[in-house]
């Protein structure tokens, strides 16, 4: 049996683990606004060299939004496919995608949202992601949206919001405001409190509750956008009953599960790749 390889924690991860706890005790206050920051801010991980080899041939051009150069990647030639990165990802990750998509006549439109990859800033929102994926896909007509994690959750709130697409492809992506919200705590080890202040600030932000921002709110106002959802099984960052209470909600979605490819290596996976070019060749 082949060992699962172990994940590497950044030090900075490890070192907020270490004093989130004490700060707690000692300034509730300042941890509050840290946790704040912390859940807005996204962590850069090296790029592979199979990225950046990929990176090499696409043609690369620059939007602003918020005051913040967003770095935009566009490949192939033909029927344009925006692909939206999850959090703390960036577009060269679906490089294999973008090659094979491309052999088939696609053209693949993607981004680093901000603080991510090649893009200026050090924090964003689900709704910054949604006002790029909204205007990329205005700007290049396209219908077809492949959204992995929050870029999946982006994408739908990008057709909530009035993008005209009308297939959609979310690719382990949350949609429990709860699961978020823990799985975030459990990362910098922080006790509930963090949480309830992280809510606080979104509906005092917004005026909107925070489970208003994920899919199962957003899913309830769209029609006639034709869904499929692929989740690994053995997801330990996103667990697969996202995408199964998400199917129940939209029964016109498809679900297909995998297993053994965890949250990330699902982008790497042959498999997953033509089950995405066959939902695109029916857009």
């Amino acid at each position: 049996m082949k060992q699962k390889k172990k994940v590497k924690i950044p030090l900075v991860l490890r070192l907020i683990r270490s004093v989130f706890p004490i700060l707690e005790k000692v300034f509730p206050g300042l941890a509050a606004l840290w946790a704040r920051k912390l859940f807005f801010q996204p962590i850069r991980f090296p790029v592979t060299s199979r990225e950046r080899e990929f990176a090499g041939k696409t043609e690369q051009f620059q939007i602003e939004v918020n005051g913040n150069k967003v770095n935009c990647y566009s490949y192939g030639f033909g029927k344009p496919v925006i692909f939206v990165h999850g959090w703390s990802g960036r577009a060269t990750q679906f490089w294999k995608f973008a090659e094979v998509f491309a052999n088939y006549g696609y053209r693949i439109i993607s981004f680093d949202a901000p603080g991510h990859g090649q893009s200026s800033g050090h924090t964003t929102t689900v709704v910054e992601f949604a006002e790029i994926v909204g205007f990329l896909a205005d700007n290049y007509k396209a219908k077809l949206l492949v959204g992995h994690s929050l870029g999946g959750v982006a994408s739908l709130l990008a057709i909530n919001r009035g993008t005209p697409a009308d297939h959609l492809l979310m690719i382990s992506s949350p949609s429990i405001a709860d699961e978020i919200i823990s799985e975030f705590l459990t990362r910098i080890n922080a006790s509930p409190k963090s949480g309830n202040q992280i809510r606080k600030y979104v509906k005092d932000l917004t005026n909107q509750p925070f489970e208003n921002f994920m899919s199962l709110h957003l899913i309830k106002e769209v029609k006639n956008v034709r869904i499929k959802l692929i989740h690994d099984e053995t997801d330990s960052q996103v667990p697969i009953d996202h995408s199964e209470k998400l199917a129940e909600e939209y029964p016109g979605a498809e679900l297909v599960r995998t297993s053994g490819l965890g949250h990330n290596r699902i982008l790497a996976d042959d498999k997953v790749v033509r089950e995405s070019l066959l939902f695109a060749s029916m857009s």
